[in-house]
């Protein structure tokens, strides 16, 4: 389940105020900030890391986690990850402030020529290129880097077993809503989608949700995602549809808070055609 921090837009033109553009490695540390404040007030904040607030070191090591997460995923080919960003003149002319991102990725069989997780690979990777080979070595050293120091320096806010139970529903729910549907195998998959406290009601989490639907309906496949009670009112808005609420419920929540939700290609050009009709 992706936690996800709710935007609406009230904005007549975001797009006047705020720019989405791939996310720099440079970028990294200043979202996982936004994050942590963004995630504090879940409820699945609360049981993952139940001892994020022990201590400095423990607030510490729970910003190394996210700054990790969203490096590997910057990392991973299969991935895509932006960065929406607003012109800031506190910092001078020219400069911008990170206020978001989203990272999202490719789903389906990899082995199959011409496929859509193949093709995003190939795209981001070029293998059998210098540049290919550049790519997988500095993956692999970035990853080794980030297990050695994961090992020295372990995330003292999560808690073990908690993590055990949420990884054991999300490969349930992940049966249940996305490998018994074929025609879901082949999507596109919001991991992530945040946007910091200040930022919020803006307009931008809708924003950077247009990279991954604009990818999806010009390859004609879903969109999936696991939204938070917060996430689902922005998901909504961009045309998802809910599939089923999450077999885990974490305490603080209730049943109905949040669940997994598909956007597809085929239900819009429907709605399109009776828009066109009427």
């Amino acid at each position: 389940m992706s936690t996800t921090t709710p935007l609406t837009s009230t904005l007549p033109n975001p797009r006047s105020q705020f720019l989405i553009r791939p996310l720099h490695f440079s970028d990294i540390s200043a979202l996982a900030a936004l994050a942590q404040a963004a995630f504090e007030p879940l409820p699945l904040t609360s049981y993952l890391h139940p001892h994020i607030h022990d201590s400095p070191a423990s607030e510490a090591r729970n910003l190394r986690w996210l700054r990790h997460s969203f490096r590997r995923r910057v990392l991973d080919p299969k991935y895509e990850s932006f960065a929406a960003v607003v012109a800031s003149s506190q910092h001078g002319k020219g400069e911008e402030e990170v206020v978001g991102l989203t990272q999202f990725y490719r789903t389906g069989d990899a082995d199959r020529k011409n496929g859509g997780v193949r093709r995003q690979v190939e795209a981001r990777e070029r293998p059998w290129s210098v540049i290919g080979l550049y790519l997988k070595a500095r993956r692999l050293m970035w990853e080794v880097w980030m297990r050695v120091n994961e090992w020295i320096w372990p995330n003292l806010g999560m808690d073990q077993e908690t993590e055990k139970t949420f990884v054991k529903a999300v490969v349930a729910d992940e049966k249940e809503f996305w490998e018994a549907n074929e025609r879901y195998k082949e999507r596109w998959h919001v991991q992530s989608v945040v946007v910091g406290v200040e930022w919020q009601r803006q307009g931008v989490g809708k924003l950077l949700m247009q990279e991954v639907l604009e990818r999806a309906k010009k390859e004609g496949v879903c969109v999936g995602v696991e939204a938070s009670k917060e996430g689902e009112g922005l998901y909504r808005k961009c045309g998802f549809g809910l599939l089923g609420r999450f077999e885990l419920i974490v305490p603080g929540a209730e049943p109905d808070d949040g669940g997994v939700m598909v956007w597809e290609p085929w239900s819009q050009e429907e709605e399109e055609e009776q828009q066109r009709d009427a």
